[in-house]
Formats: C-alpha cells, sequence, structure tokens
C-alpha cells in the first residue's frame, strides 16, 4: 500500500500540471482544433482581431494587377480587399502553381478574366502595415477563371 500512494499523486501531479502544459504546447490537439474558420472577405475585413493568426478559408474574387498586387475580395462587400500572399508553391496539389497560371494567362492580370476560387492560408493583422490585412495561402482550390468580353 505504501508503494501505491506515491504513484497515485505522482499521476494526479501529471494531470495537473503537465497536462494544461502539453496542451499549450500542441500536444494532444485535435483534428477539429486544426480545421480553418470558414468565414467571408466581408468578416475578415469587418472583423479583423476575430481572424488574427488564425488558419482561414473562404470563398472570393482573385484581383490581381499582374506585376505587384494579388488580392481576393467579395461581390458582398465592394472596394473591401484582403492581401494574398503567395509563397513558392510546395507541391502542385496545394494549387497555387495553378492560380498563379490563372492569373497569368493571356492578360497578365485580371482586366480580361475573373477568377474565383477556395483559398485557405492563415490572416495576418498588422496595426501600420501595409498592407493591414493578408492572407498568407497555404492552398488554393476549385479555381474558375471566367473570361470578360471586353
Amino acid at each position: 500500500m505504501q508503494v501505491i500512494r506515491p504513484i497515485r499523486l505522482f499521476s494526479v501531479y501529471c494531470m495537473m500540471v503537465l497536462t494544461p502544459i502539453m496542451s499549450e504546447r500542441g500536444y494532444g490537439t485535435t483534428e477539429d482544433e486544426n480545421r480553418p474558420v470558414e468565414t467571408t472577405v466581408c468578416a475578415m475585413v469587418t472583423h479583423p482581431p476575430r481572424f488574427d493568426s488564425k488558419v482561414v478559408a473562404f470563398e472570393g474574387r482573385i484581383r490581381s494587377d499582374g506585376v505587384h498586387m494579388v488580392g481576393a475580395d467579395d461581390l458582398q462587400c465592394p472596394g473591401k480587399l484582403v492581401r494574398l500572399l503567395l509563397p513558392r508553391p510546395v507541391s502542385n496539389a496545394d494549387g497555387i502553381d495553378a492560380l498563379r497560371r490563372a492569373i497569368y494567362s493571356g492578360h497578365p492580370g485580371t482586366i480580361d478574366k475573373d477568377i474565383f476560387a477556395r483559398v485557405i492560408g492563415v490572416m495576418r493583422v498588422r496595426a501600420e502595415g501595409k498592407p493591414p490585412l493578408s492572407i498568407e495561402v497555404t492552398k488554393v482550390e476549385n479555381i474558375k477563371v471566367v473570361k470578360k468580353s471586353l
């Protein structure tokens, strides 16, 4: 009986002290915690702190000048834009290279086409930065290109 008591105390110690530390560092996180927050461009622009440093997923219209800027907007809140930061593609499966091909096909940029896609990435809010709102894109899905009649 004398041996069981220290083991029991050690077990209680582990549950009370080590479990919160491990959870804070990401050990034991569930798949639900890693799922992106489903949102819209309008919601991100209206309530940026709610999404700061979170993985987000949204449907949007991709806008680009074909040289410097790539962003996403939403037809429900005209004039509002979230900047998309496109890294070098990690694999063909991430869809980033396919988005670049869509942007640079025909006339570079989106002057001659509308591009719609589902974007997944980490939102960053910078109080005094330019751009103030940006998405570090990790994946692009369901890319649809619609040619404009000029």
